[in-house]
């Protein structure tokens, strides 16, 4: 019950943030030229980049290490950690700033953009950090409330300045500007407990948190070459406008398919934890195949019907410019999407449930070598499909390595036959929109067509058990196992 719960509020703040980054790259397609959104995207993605790479190993120790904190002393020796962690990753982040600069003097406007990005990925990365501690502490509402208000005030903000011609630069001071005020707004009680527990700094238990946090971080440093470092290669062989086209079509797809997606992770892997560490491995397992069913029934048929409906999501959501090529992009990305987040919000929860986080880097070094590979093979022959061919090379083996290597942490339950039952009515609500797309056409066409294809999996769904409506008592529940 909380998990259906939480995953709802969950789903209301991402999804919300959903629709909002739908209209944000609806807006942003058509205010910027495809060389600027070029510009934006690659800022993002050095931002995420060092943001995984310098704070993420805080995030996940707040979120594993909080739940077992049933103490005022231990609390306050982890608040401390994790404020020692943000200071020394922030100094870490101005020299590598002062030595890429050093390096690249001669560029006039990197000034300007090492102080953006660096102030950027400071709010960022303890946005994220503060997201975690309200997801720690089983508060959905307020990691919802905080996540919508920030997403609202950077695009009404980096729109604004994008339409008085900032370009991609009024983008960034929109998002820097939203965290800002979400900060002042949500975070301050957490900085007080991270304030007032500096002192309290504890050496042993810092060694352990960095031993538990760094091979995560790692292995989202390998994950973001998997990610988005296609956009990097694109840039140097095809120029900035090549990277806006390709980073739209990928965001559109990614960020859509893993709003879902994290939402319910964000809900199922806290319960999953405190089912393990109150209830022991049994009880954990029950809600791990819980969170699994839960995860591909909303997931896998959203990604089938982005792919099979591309066309329309791109003469809906995107400027004139970038139309042709998000048609193209949308499908792949969208499928490869639900099979990274399968490694990512179920799979790699292995590691961390078996405090054997070491092994997870592994599958992706894999994946990462390939991706690099391939990038750096196919990209100069065909181009921007080159790159979509990599990363879905890349996710794929990232999650067959993944489940190979899971095996000597902690073994995840896998429920098959509500997991068949899914998978074949997905497909045959794919096959249906496919079918009656010729006859639904235009714009609007699109909304009528999801609202079908959501009508015919709930019914398939419902025939198959997984779905149960009792219509006597107006009651609609979820069978999780299938049976």
């Amino acid at each position: 019950m909380k998990q259906g719960k939480h995953s709802l509020i969950y789903f209301l703040g991402r999804g919300l943030t959903g629709l909002v980054n739908f209209f944000a790259i609806t807006i942003y397609t058509r205010l910027l030229v495809p060389s600027e959104y070029g510009v934006y995207a690659l800022v993002s993605a050095s931002v995420t980049l060092f943001n995984t790479v310098l704070y993420q190993w805080l995030r996940l120790v707040l979120l594993r290490f909080l739940p077992k904190s049933k103490t005022e002393e231990d609390q306050g020796r982890l608040y401390a950690s994790i404020s020692l962690g943000f200071v020394l990753s922030s100094l870490l982040s101005v020299i590598i700033a002062a030595v890429y600069y050093f390096f690249n003097r001669e560029d006039k406007t990197l000034s300007q953009l090492l102080l953006f990005g660096v102030i950027l990925l400071w709010f960022e990365a303890f946005f994220e950090i503060s997201l975690e501690y309200f997801r720690s502490n089983l508060k959905p509402t307020k990691y919802a409330a905080a996540f919508i208000v920030k997403s609202v005030a950077a695009i009404l903000l980096g729109s604004t300045l994008a339409y008085f011609h900032m370009g991609a630069w009024g983008l960034i001071v929109g998002i820097l500007s939203a965290d800002i005020i979400v900060s002042l707004i949500f975070f301050r009680p957490f900085i007080s407990r991270l304030a007032s527990n500096f002192r309290n700094i504890d050496n042993a238990y810092f060694k352990t948190s960095l031993r538990f946090g760094l091979p995560i971080t790692l292995s989202y440093a390998m994950t973001f070459i998997i990610n988005s470092s296609d956009r990097y290669f694109i840039k140097y062989y095809m120029g900035d406008s090549a990277t806006g086209m390709y980073a739209v079509g990928y965001d559109l797809a990614r960020q859509s398919l893993w709003v879902i997606m994290t939402s319910m992770n964000l809900a199922s892997y806290p319960l999953a934890v405190r089912a393990l560490e109150q209830h022991g491995v049994e009880e954990a397992n029950v809600q791990l195949s819980d969170n699994f069913i839960l995860l591909i029934a909303v997931s896998l048929p959203a990604a089938i019907g982005m792919a099979v409906l591309a066309d329309r999501i791109a003469e809906v959501f995107v400027g004139r410019l970038f139309i042709k090529e998000v048609t193209v992009i949308v499908p792949m990305i969208a499928i490869g999407s639900f099979v990274a987040g399968l490694k990512n919000f179920y799979i790699d929860q292995s590691f961390q449930l078996g405090k054997k986080t070491h092994l997870q880097i592994w599958s992706v070094i894999a994946a990462a070598a390939v991706n690099v590979i391939l990038n750096i093979v196919l990209i100069p022959s065909i181009g921007i499909m080159g790159a979509i061919y990599s990363t879905l090379a890349s996710f794929a083996i990232a999650l067959v390595v993944s489940c190979m290597v899971s095996r000597f942490s902690y073994t995840m339950p896998f429920p098959k036959t509500g997991s068949i039952k899914i998978l074949i009515a997905s497909v045959l609500m794919g096959a249906g929109i496919y079918f009656l797309k010729a006859y639904i056409p235009g714009k609007t066409g699109l909304f009528v067509l999801v609202f079908i294809g959501l009508i015919i999996y709930c019914l398939i769904l419902s025939v198959s058990g997984i779905l149960k409506v009792d219509l006597t008592n107006k009651k609609v529940s979820f069978n999780y196992s299938g049976n």
